[in-house]
């Protein structure tokens, strides 16, 4: 079975999301045995954590709007 140029099937798929979950897997695994101290958390004002997801939103909606207008150019 030919599949469509551009169209990602349900097996590469699945592949694709189990390499990302290994990978992820990986990483947390590796930052856990070799902390940095740079890792230290920092605690933030609500007000600016509010601001930060709002801000984020906005782009990731503004992303989102040019990745299609792109698509479709």
């Amino acid at each position: 079975m030919m599949a469509e140029a551009g169209v990602v099937g349900h097996l590469t798929a699945v592949i694709l999301i189990v390499c990302f979950l290994i990978y992820i897997v990986g990483l947390v695994i590796s930052a856990r045995k070799h902390p940095t101290e740079e890792t230290k958390e920092e605690v933030l004002p609500l007000w600016k954590c509010l601001l930060l997801i709002a801000a984020g939103l906005v782009l990731v909606v503004i992303g989102g709007k040019a990745v299609v207008y792109g698509a479709g150019v």
